[in-house]
């Protein structure tokens, strides 16, 4: 990273010219160097350069001297230091410290008229800074293009004149290419995943330009024991800033091994689709009076999806075989949450949260069925009197055509136990439900109904670093909840090979209940990858030897 001086341009913006009214400016990096240097502020006399940075391995303040272009390190605390600001006199600098307790805000008593002395100085490793030069906007219209033109052009010849002894490079100006800042990725995750009763392991990536214009995350899992490697594709083209585009494509790969060769179906099953995002913020009860006034994030999506099912034949090689049985279909969503979360909170706190997805596949679209799906999912969250605890419920709805049954589509049918994560509100996409203390798949039907309450409350606020091997975590907090689930999930008795007397009453007796308690550990990979651990134990109310002890990752709801 690097920090830029814009030359003639005062630190307090006291200049006499408008902002609109600059002429062509350079632009000085004065680092250019791996470290990453964050939050610059001025100094009250306009002569420092105040900035975080971890160019000695862990985040300080530094000072860079304008006049005479050295480099000052102010602070060295092992907790790290942020956001620098100074007092308008010049006495006193604030800035951000983490300890124990979190993060904590400090205050440092420097001497204005003594500034490098109290300081170390810090060895700057140039690496050629480049001089770019901006065209000059005049928000006054007061010179025409040409006029502009003429004066960048003559500003040009004047920066690379050899009587220019500042120059050192100059790099001429070129419109963006994010590919060139896609590599190194954002991050690698090694993975593990359970797919069709088999273990595998992978990793998880990102590339990701500069601006983040344009994102592509990717995972890979290999599964030994049958030989098959899924992946996981996805595309999000955020440059139009409304709306945001989504193309995906996931499934798994298979060998078949025929004498004397092996080939491979590269897309056994899976799914390929776009989808539209129109995200949105707003507030809460917007009054005059904004006590009570929360922001919310509302959001609307819509797409099309092409799924290929697992009972194509696995014999070719093609990525698109036109025997395989196939469901195209569209989809509808619509998302709302005011839910908050605050420093320490084990969970959200105070707020909503629910999403209706709509789903239709139809033989019109190119596919070999036609189905609905509607799903509901619906959280709140109640702030309780003691800090922190939170009264967490959740009630999930979901129905589908009775022609699923009919056409034997196991897959598309809702799925009731196990112990799953359900960190994001439910779509259409999701299928199989928590019911802790049950089997996965006790219950499946085309119609759903669960209902989950939570008492969650704080233990202990731990913040460590935890090292293991090559990856260093670090535990926040650990904190507990006792719940109760119930729910069931059933077939349209119309439908039904034999139906029972008393269908509806038989529907509600068929309904499943547990309660439990689990500890949940919540930690941070390298800062920007928060992830939960929970350890449960689940005992069932409809049978009197069921019960289950579980290790998973990620939140219930």
């Amino acid at each position: 990273d690097n920090i830029d001086h814009a030359n003639n341009i005062s630190p307090d913006n006291s200049d006499n010219n408008n902002i609109g009214n600059f002429a062509p400016q350079t632009i000085e990096a004065i680092f250019q160097d791996t470290s990453m240097d964050l939050s610059p502020c001025w100094s009250p006399d306009g002569q420092y350069l105040f900035f975080a940075s971890d160019r000695t391995g862990v985040y300080n303040i530094f000072a860079f001297s304008l006049p005479d272009k050295k480099l000052y390190q102010v602070t060295n605390v092992l907790g790290g230091a942020f956001q620098p600001a100074t007092s308008s006199d010049g006495t006193q600098l604030a800035f951000i410290s983490y300890h124990t307790t979190g993060y904590e805000l400090h205050l440092m008593e420097i001497d204005p008229n003594s500034y490098p002395s109290q300081w170390t100085e810090i060895k700057i490793e140039y690496v050629e800074p480049p001089i770019m030069v901006t065209q000059p906007y005049n928000q006054s219209n007061q010179f025409n293009q040409s006029n502009q033109y003429n004066q960048l052009n003559q500003f040009n010849k004047n920066l690379n004149s050899s009587s220019n002894s500042f120059v050192i490079n100059n790099y001429p100006i070129h419109p963006y290419h994010p590919l060139s800042s896609f590599w190194p990725s954002t991050y690698w995750i090694p993975t593990a995943r359970l797919s069709n009763s088999y273990p595998g392991i992978g990793f998880s990536t990102e590339l990701k330009d500069i601006l983040g214009f344009y994102s592509l995350p990717l995972s890979l899992t290999y599964q030994i024991l049958n030989n098959s490697l899924s992946y996981n594709f996805n595309y999000y083209n955020y440059s139009f800033r409304l709306p945001i585009v989504n193309f995906y494509l996931y499934g798994n790969t298979t060998s078949t091994t025929t004498t004397p060769t092996t080939s491979w179906s590269w897309w056994k099953e899976g799914k390929a689709g776009i989808n539209i995002y129109l995200p949105f913020e707003g507030n809460t009860n917007p009054t005059t009076n904004t006590k009570n006034s929360r922001s919310n994030r509302q959001n609307f999506s819509f797409g099309y999806q092409y799924e290929k099912l697992s009972s194509a034949p696995t014999n070719t090689s093609s990525f698109l075989n036109d025997d395989s049985q196939k469901i195209t279909s569209l989809k509808l969503g619509y998302s709302y949450s005011d839910a908050e979360k605050y420093g320490f909170s084990i969970s959200p706190e105070l707020g909503n949260s629910f999403s209706l997805s709509y789903e239709h596949a139809d033989k019109a679209l190119g596919g070999d069925y036609t189905f609905d799906k509607l799903l509901f999912d619906g959280r709140k969250y109640i702030s309780l009197s003691s800090l922190h605890q939170v009264l967490a419920l959740r009630l999930v709805a979901g129905v589908s055509s009775a022609s699923i049954l009919e056409s034997d589509l196991s897959d598309e049918k809702f799925k009731l136990g196990g112990n799953y994560s359900a960190d994001n509100l439910g779509t259409t996409e999701v299928n199989t439900f928590s019911l802790r203390g049950y089997p996965p798949a006790t219950l499946e039907g085309n119609n759903l109904l669960l209902a989950s309450i939570e008492y969650r409350f704080p233990l202990v606020n731990i913040e460590h670093g935890i090292t293991l091997g090559p990856l260093y975590l670090f535990l926040e907090r650990l904190s507990g909840a006792l719940f109760v689930d119930i729910g069931s999930a059933w077939e349209s008795p119309q439908v039904k090979k034999t139906i029972k007397e008393n269908e509806f009453n038989t529907i509600w007796q068929d309904f499943k209940s547990s309660i439990g308690a689990e500890l949940k550990a919540d930690f941070n990979f390298q800062y920007d990858f928060p992830f939960t651990l929970r350890l449960g134990a689940a005992k069932t109310l409809n049978d009197q030897k069921g019960y289950d002890i579980y290790l998973t990752l990620g939140t219930s709801f």
